[in-house]
């Protein structure tokens, strides 16, 4: 590791910050000092071989260009957000009692201040993921966690465990394809003894160490602070003590709101603040859980406040202890009031003493025009078990197919290359886009966006049936506060269409139980003016309001899937040929009261640790330790419920049982001790085979599934649809070889490469080069090592006086090798065109391209505007054969 952070002559991006910003007068406030020297600080330590890699790809033609500098990831300006410190834990742990950390700086990312980063500021917050050496690393035990999760110290200062930040996929972490678990660590206090540990851990460092204590490291000191204190500054002692004795999962989550990626906009004062008794049913059961009100004047501050151009319907929000949905009202007595029902507020909370922090609305989101929605494989098993006939999901199936493969390859060049991603595999079609090739053109490029963009997505929505119909939107739910909506009603309008009348299914997900989807009837324009006497005063542009009225038995939020107002969303189908077919299942509050008592009582047959609260770091440890349980059985009760729906129906006892375990488990309602085998023993829930369709499908359990999700699966044919579309956007000339030899000649080929004298001259080089290739592919094929045919081209690029006419001479070469494979009826199937198409392509893709630009279309890179971003990534690993 150079001590200059130099790599053949260029200076690495973060030490050229830390030391131009230790020769800069700054004038920001003491936080902010210490939050530019510890982001300077940070940035030293990050993975140096991704600095190589940057260096490297500026001084790659292809990345450079008018325009469109190469840029880190991670943007040092303070102005662009939060800057959000991610590191990585690697713990060894070799035996009971010999456990080693060790820590690795990942990257910074900018992101929406919260609140936590708001009080104490971004340098005292780091994200570690966590990822353990040991055989028995996917099994973490609570004392597990108390050993590698106590404060340690690093980069200046003591770390303390502040909460668990819940299981995500790493894509940095390519040898461990499960999601980690991550956490967040709040620092406590300065560590003095920071530069000696740094000087042995990273030899050849001590020169940048110096630059960023000139950087004002030294001013790094801050208020000491337990991670206790941090804690209680968002949930109170009260608070906390009453959430740990009900749930440590429950305390880590009320955490986690401080952490809302919200955006922090207008402080209400106390006296408009006004906590109201939520509507209630005739049974007692809340109407309105989870949403308020506000009027129309501190709408408009929050409007300002996000940049909007109109007020939207609805504010998703944090707000002190409390959460949920803010529905604009033009009705309020205090038009300057805000209005929280009680089911909003979490825990008691003084406004006239509380800070300012506790008071000011942070905006999580917001509702925004409707837009068309999909269906999936829960939606679909309970709509055919209401009466809906497979023609109705066939039709949306193929319409969806139909738009989705001319959205990503129809168009002209550019509307083809911005549904192309470099990190996804589609890098050699991306660079031919930049260069003004039109992609499709070219066989092996068009199998290369087919097999990167289209086959995912075919893949996605075959196994998820995840298939648009254009009836079909989603939108925030919303409680009638006026009460003139009765059970079984409901207003949709779109701000695009006005007023939608007619049937409508909506549904929510989860949606494992029969009466999960239900049938509403929404009101036309007149007779919303009739029951209204004129317009509703809430705003309700783009949100499905439905009935809070008093003879209703629960809230209709409550019968799909226990759901409420807080931010639920809802699937909305209009379309006929759904809508008319269905059939309404009663909510069965009895049923769900026995399955969840029925799993409630398996609690004592476990070993039972002592009753009483835990300290808060404890908890933590122990709710991290639950997820990883909980995940198992939350996935398990899916599978299950899915492969008895498809069976029985979803509507057969034994189905509704483990659908509604599911959602037990999912609301964190069945303790982490219980194992799948009880909770299936005890619901009584029969054995099973594996449909054909689902993901976890194996040769021994497969069984071939008659139901709709069946038919979908089978009737989803990738290779009929890649032969379809290759005629249909390909260079049919070409793909015709096989059926008409001598139908082509030169002209048939996009890129014209004529071969005058200078080209002659290389034409023996590409001759072996193609030989070569055609060798080493069979072994390739065989080692399963794709990478040595690059390792290949380059050997045999070594020396080479212009790589340019190099690669136009392999690709004249192959073009003269297939025209003589289509006269001797060698080719027999698309595919071989493709293969015999692709070695240039795949060997000098760079190099043919700056031939085209250099030589052909004589105009450097004129995609480049739009595509140049996607190419400052490397294009992913290519593991696969060509």
């Amino acid at each position: 590791m150079a001590a200059d952070g130099c790599y053949g002559g260029y200076t690495s991006p973060r030490v050229h910050q830390c030391q131009t910003a230790a020769k800069r007068q700054r004038t920001d406030s003491p936080i902010e000092k210490r939050c530019a020297a510890f982001n300077q600080f940070f940035g030293l330590l990050v993975d140096w071989e991704s600095c190589r890699k940057e260096s490297a790809l500026k001084q790659d033609p292809i990345s450079q260009g008018k325009g469109s500098p190469a840029v880190l990831a991670d943007d040092p300006n303070p102005q662009n957000g939060s800057a959000f410190y991610n590191a990585v834990m690697i713990v060894h742990h070799y035996s009971a009692d010999s456990v080693e950390r060790r820590f690795q700086s990942h990257e910074v990312q900018r992101g929406i201040a919260n609140r936590f980063h708001r009080k104490f500021g971004d340098d005292r917050f780091l994200y570690i993921t966590l990822r353990v050496k040991t055989a028995s690393s996917d099994d973490l035990s609570h004392a597990d966690l108390l050993r590698y999760l106590k404060p340690f110290p690093w980069l200046g200062r003591w770390w303390g465990l502040l909460a668990f930040k819940g299981k995500k996929r790493d894509r940095m972490q390519e040898d461990q394809p499960d999601a980690e678990q991550k956490y967040v660590f709040f620092a406590t206090s300065p560590w003095d003894k920071e530069r000696d540990e740094v000087v042995r851990v990273y030899p050849g460092l001590p020169d940048i160490w110096n630059a960023a204590q000139q950087h004002e490291l030294a001013a790094a000191s801050f208020p000491k602070c337990t991670a206790d204190e941090a804690r209680r500054a968002l949930v109170p002692i009260c608070a906390e003590t009453k959430l740990l004795a009900e749930s440590a999962a429950k305390y880590n989550k009320r955490l986690l709101l401080g952490f809302s990626s919200a955006t922090g906009t207008i402080v209400c004062r106390a006296d408009q603040i006004h906590e109201v008794a939520d509507l209630r049913s005739h049974r007692g059961a809340v109407l309105t859980d989870g949403c308020g009100r506000i009027g129309t004047p501190l709408a408009e501050r929050i409007r300002g406040y996000l940049g909007l151009s109109d007020i939207p319907a609805v504010f998703q929000i944090r707000f002190g202890p409390g959460k949920g949905l803010l529905n604009v009202d033009l009705g309020l007595v205090d038009q300057d009031g805000l209005y929280l029902s009680e089911s909003m507020v979490k825990w008691f909370n003084d406004w006239t003493t509380c800070s300012e922090e506790d008071r000011r609305i942070e905006v999580v989101t917001w509702s925004r025009p409707c837009e068309q929605a999909a269906l999936n494989t829960q939606i679909i098993t309970v709509l055919e078990s209401s009466g809906v006939p497979p023609q109705a999901f066939m039709h949306i199936q193929q319409t969806h197919i139909s738009a989705m493969l001319e959205e990503r390859l129809g168009g002209d060049v550019g509307s083809v290359a911005s549904r192309l991603s470099c990190q996804d595999g589609a890098g050699i079609a991306l660079q031919a886009c930049d260069a003004g090739i039109d992609a499709r053109q070219e066989p092996a490029l068009l199998a290369n966006i087919w097999r990167y963009s289209v086959e995912k997505a075919l893949d996605d929505a075959k196994t998820n049936a995840s298939y648009k119909s254009p009836g079909a939107r989603r939108a925030f739910i919303l409680p009638d506060f006026a009460q003139k909506l009765l059970p079984g009603e409901a207003v949709f309008k779109v701000s695009s269409k006005g007023y939608i009348a007619g049937d409508a299914i909506i549904a929510r997900n989860p949606c494992t139980a029969p009466w999960d989807v239900q049938k509403v009837r929404l009101l036309s324009n007149v007779e919303v003016l009739e029951r209204f006497r004129g317009y509703p005063t809430c705003l309700h542009d783009d949100v499905l309001l439905l009935s809070a009225h008093e003879s209703c038995d629960f809230a209709p939020a409550h019968v799909l899937a226990g759901g409420d107002y807080d931010g639920d969303t809802v699937l909305i189908l209009t379309d006929t040929s759904l809508v008319q077919h269905f059939k309404n299942s009663v909510y069965e509050h009895a049923r769900v009261c026995e399955v969840h008592d029925t799993v409630k009582k398996l609690v004592p047959s476990v070993d039972c640790h002592s009753t009483g609260s835990e300290s808060p770091f404890r908890s933590i440890c122990k709710a991290a330790a639950e997820a990883l349980k909980k995940d198992l059985v939350v996935g398990g009760l899916a599978n299950r419920w899915h492969f008895l729906a498809d069976e029985l129906g979803a509507r057969h006892e034994s189905a509704i049982k483990a659908g509604l375990a599911h959602q037990l488990a999912l609301d964190g309602g069945i303790d982490s001790r219980i194992s799948m085998r009880q909770i299936t023993t005890a619901l009584e829930l029969p054995d099973h085979q594996v449909p054909h369709w689902h993901r976890s499908a194996t040769r021994g359990n497969v069984v071939y599934s008659r139901s709709v999700l069946g038919k979908l699966y089978t009737a989803l044919d990738t290779d009929k649809l890649h032969d379809k579309y290759r005629l249909q956007y390909g260079n049919v000339s070409l793909y015709q070889a096989v059926l008409k030899p001598h139908a082509i000649n030169f002209e048939s080929f996009q890129i014209k490469v004529d071969v005058d004298d200078v080209l002659r001259a290389f034409m023996p080089h590409a001759q072996r080069i193609l030989q070569g290739f055609r060798q080493k592919s069979q072994e390739c094929r065989a080692t399963r090592r794709w990478d040595d045919l690059d390792v290949f081209f380059q050997s045999e690029l070594r020396g080479c006086s212009d790589p340019p006419l190099l690669a136009a001479a392999i690709y004249r070469q192959q073009c003269d090798d297939f025209l003589k494979s289509a006269a001797d009826k060698n080719l027999r199937n698309y595919h071989q065109v493709e293969l015999e198409l692709e070695p240039a392509w795949r060997l000098c893709p760079r190099q043919l391209c700056e031939y085209v630009v250099k030589f052909v279309a004589k105009d450097p890179y004129p995609m480049s505007a739009a595509i140049r971003p996607k190419l400052r990534y490397k294009p992913a690993k290519r593991s696969d054969a060509p």
